[in-house]
């Protein structure tokens, strides 16, 4: 489900929480979904851009938010115009 982007995290969530976590470059994509369901019981999911296309993270949930940052701009500043590589490739299918 797509929810209106103007919404805020208190309109949308599913239980009465206040809660905060922090996010660092080390953060996990698997720890911050973990982190928003557990704060806020929100189901979200991390996207990366791969080339032209954002793609879902699944497949390098253990990777840090850093580590996805790293291969984006190393896919962007590299391969401007190139193919989706082979662990985004395994993310889209």
């Amino acid at each position: 489900m797509t929810l209106n982007e103007d919404l805020t995290i208190a309109e949308v969530q599913t239980k009465e929480a206040t809660g905060s976590f922090t996010l660092t470059g080390r953060t996990t994509v698997a720890n911050l979904e973990d982190a928003f369901a557990q704060c806020f019981g929100l189901s979200v999911q991390v996207f990366r851009k791969s080339g032209k296309l954002w793609i879902q993270t699944t497949a390098t949930d253990q990777w840090t938010l850093g580590e996805q940052n790293k291969n984006a701009m190393q896919q962007h500043d590299e391969l401007k115009e190139a193919p989706v590589d082979s662990m985004d490739r395994m993310e889209l299918e």
